[in-house]
């Protein structure tokens, strides 16, 4: 009987992955399932000692010890990625370069802040979606232009503190805080289907404007809207479009 008493809680313990660990990308050009090649648990570490790509609760970085003797390197995703933080802040020498590479319609999914540079470039043809819940999150582009970004996720506060590029929609769910900060361009549909959005005096120029529930509420205050196909709000909730003095144009 003493046996099945000790055994029990050692069972529990290694069965229970609840904790969070740090990713550095290390050895240069890769891909980023390639755990084996490319993630370590510090910066410059061995890339063997994790045994497994990053999960849902992990933060990944990139910094100067990243690249090898390489000053540019790609950095390709080819199959399902997940992370927490996303982090590129760390790369202090102007001379070094990543390209990233996503495309083919696998999903990548970001748990937490995206923080990218401008010694970043990303070509992108998928998805990127969002999935922060109970808390402060940033996103940071850098003048990266994506694909379609989808924000999911419940009771986050957005920080997006520049301005954001798709050629796709850009398309913004759940109960969350989203402060918009700087000009966006959405070649498609910029969808605002739930939560507030606070338009902190920005340039918006989109194809469609969709407002689509009817607990969003939209803070223009003295924004520039630009809509080149059509402006929708489905609700037709006044009291939830707060145009304030923005300028809306529809084209």
């Amino acid at each position: 009987m003493k046996k099945i008493f000790i055994l029990i809680p050692i069972l529990l313990i290694i069965s229970n992955p609840i904790f969070s660990k740090d990713y550095f990308w290390v050895g240069g050009t890769g891909k980023w399932h390639a755990f084996f090649e490319h993630w370590a648990f510090e910066s410059g570490g061995i890339a063997l000692e994790h045994g497994q790509v990053p999960g849902t609760k992990d933060n990944v970085y990139f910094d100067d010890n990243s690249f090898g003797t390489e000053n540019e390197i790609v950095i390709t995703i080819e199959a399902d990625a997940v992370c927490r933080d996303l982090d590129f802040t760390r790369i202090t020498d102007p001379n070094k370069k990543i390209i990233l590479n996503h495309n083919g319609g696998v999903p990548f999914h970001i748990y937490g802040s995206a923080l990218f540079t401008n010694q970043i470039t990303i070509n992108t043809s998928s998805i990127i979606t969002f999935y922060a819940e109970d808390g402060d999150y940033i996103f940071q582009t850098a003048g990266n232009k994506f694909n379609h970004l989808l924000f999911l996720g419940q009771n986050a506060k957005w920080n997006m503190i520049d301005g954001f590029w798709t050629n796709g929609a850009a398309t913004f769910n759940g109960d969350n805080i989203y402060e918009l900060n700087d000009s966006m361009y959405v070649n498609h549909s910029f969808n605002a289907n739930g939560g507030l959005h606070n338009f902190n005096d920005v340039h918006l120029r989109c194809n469609e404007f969709m407002v689509r529930n009817s607990e969003t509420i939209v803070n223009l205050k003295t924004s520039y809207i630009d809509v080149y196909n059509r402006f929708v709000d489905i609700n037709n909730k006044i009291e939830n479009f707060r145009p304030d003095n923005s300028v809306i144009t529809e084209h």
